[in-house]
């Protein structure tokens, strides 16, 4: 761990285990903001979501889409 992530974690006040997990949940949201956009991201944060829900309710919106168009209508 460098001496910079040393110094934010003792400023948060965080041990080191809540640390790592803060940092591995600000990856993940990374990853997830660049994969569906800032816009749609901060959509769904707007409604309180974790990263974690907010890839699960996209999933289940994309298998709803395939679901659509395989049957060719909405029911």
């Amino acid at each position: 761990m460098t001496k910079y992530k040393i110094e934010k974690m003792k400023a948060l006040g965080m041990s080191l285990e809540e640390f790592l997990e803060y940092e591995n949940e600000k990856k993940k949201a990374s990853d997830l903001r660049r994969k569906i956009g800032n816009k749609k991201y901060y959509e769904l944060k707007a409604f309180n979501m974790t990263v974690d829900e907010m890839k699960k309710y996209l999933l289940q919106k994309e298998e709803e889409k395939e679901i659509i168009n395989h049957l060719g209508y909405y029911q």
